[in-house]
């Protein structure tokens, strides 16, 4: 059996809640802490909005906050000055580029 897909609708995502404006604090909340962690998307979905992502996460109860560790500025300039110094062994040629023709003005 197929499971059928609920539409996405006020009604079906306020009945989880007690009021409109609870709901919408929520999903707020919820596309806050997508946004920062980075992480995929519990649901199936064409679509990449990450609003229209928490609420499909809410109307099918899959919407769970995990904790976000914290990076400092220390481990981030890190992690910056690491990605510089490896070396790019697809990018770097010694040859040099083709000189361009000089035009004649006539």
């Amino acid at each position: 059996m197929e499971q059928q897909i609920k539409k996405l609708t006020n009604e079906n995502l306020s009945a989880k809640f007690k009021s409109q404006f609870e709901m919408v604090d929520y999903a707020i909340d919820l596309v806050n802490h997508l946004v920062k962690s980075g992480r995929p998307p519990r649901v199936k979905t064409d679509i990449l909005n990450p609003a229209v992502v928490a609420l499909e996460e809410i109307s099918q109860g899959k919407d769970v906050f995990e904790d976000i560790i914290p990076v400092t500025v220390q481990e981030q300039v890190t992690y910056a000055f690491q990605a510089m110094r490896e070396p790019e062994q697809e990018s770097i040629k010694t040859e040099k580029p083709p000189e361009k023709k000089k035009r004649r003005i006539i």
